[in-house]
């Protein structure tokens, strides 16, 4: 299930099962062009803003 009324909970999902995947070619374009720098980055400051 994926509620809808938080983003930035979503967001944080979809980036972990993006670094998780073995495959790039499974990807959605707009997460397959991420490099691992920002993808860690982006993971980092949304767990922060959730308190995680």
């Amino acid at each position: 299930m994926r509620p809808s009324a938080h983003g930035e909970r979503l967001e944080l999902m979809d980036l972990i099962a993006v670094k998780e995947c073995t495959d790039t070619r499974f990807l959605p374009e707009r997460f397959a062009e991420l490099d691992g720098a920002t993808l860690n980055r982006r993971i980092a400051e949304l767990r922060r803003l959730l308190g995680e």
